[in-house]
């Protein structure tokens, strides 16, 4: 309970508790073979190396919170990231997506992302509209579940979205504010309000993509879904699990969650 109290929940590292017991000090080896070794930071590609000349980018959310009056927890990669000037190099590696755009380009797309969790969805809006200007091809339409706290403070890419509405690549937004009235709302909450459009896409053979939270985002997105599968298509709840796996099984709902 004292561990869990002093060291996680306060966020202490070795460092601070170095500085705080100053009577203990391990030699720099034995300190050395003690720490934990950095693991890589995953994050979305929100680009298309289609429409970006091969350059990647990330979208990452800046963590940096306030512990006590002395004290700031800082998330690692990203502050270090944010620290950097253009022409710096930083090592990175490339690792395959779990989520893709459907192969034929008229397949209905639905993406649930608020949040950082709009990062491969950026990718996926910037490939289809290379897809139509330069292709010239049609492509299928595409509708955005996107979620922040409120529009003057957090909703990042607001104008690219608007761009994308007009350039016809986007065929709906729609936002959920959980921090602009009283009530918050929230995408699950967008979705069921859309429901009877949710299940026309699905019957159409819609893909839908999920990014964010994995802890209760993704989980009431789900539920959502399936109670969308129950009350508007009038399934049971097996023929509803059913539904489900098999979307799962031919990739038409993909998910990319983190906690």
């Amino acid at each position: 309970a004292l561990y869990a109290d002093y060291i996680v929940k306060e966020r202490r590292s070795i460092v601070d508790i170095l500085a705080t017991f100053t009577d203990c000090k391990p030699p720099l080896d034995l300190l050395l073979e003690m720490l934990p070794r950095l693991q890589a930071r995953y994050y979305s590609i929100s680009s298309s190396p289609k429409s970006t000349n091969l350059k990647i980018a990330i979208t990452a959310l800046l963590i940096r919170h306030q512990i006590d009056e002395n004290r700031v927890f800082k998330g690692v990669c990203t502050n270090y990231l944010y620290k950097l000037s253009e022409g710096h190099s930083v090592p990175i590696f490339i690792r395959k997506s779990t989520l893709r755009l459907p192969n034929k380009l008229l397949t209905p797309v639905v993406m649930i992302g608020p949040g950082t969790g709009f990062a491969p969805f950026r990718g996926f809006l910037h490939e289809r509209l290379w897809q139509k200007k330069s292709g010239g091809k049609d492509i299928g339409e595409m509708h955005l579940y996107f979620g922040c706290r409120h529009p003057e403070h957090d909703h990042i890419y607001r104008e690219e979205m608007e761009e994308f509405i007009t350039s016809g690549v986007l065929t709906e937004l729609h936002v959920a504010y959980s921090r602009l009235q009283d009530e918050k709302v929230y995408v699950q909450n967008k979705l069921w309000d859309n429901r009877e459009r949710i299940w026309s896409l699905i019957k159409q053979g819609a893909a839908v993509y999920v990014c964010g939270d994995a802890r209760n985002m993704a989980r009431d997105v789900q539920n959502t879904m399936y109670k969308i599968f129950e009350q508007v298509g009038g399934l049971g709840t097996e023929e509803g699990q059913k539904l489900m796996k098999d979307m799962e099984r031919q990739r038409l709902y993909q998910a990319d969650v983190w906690s």
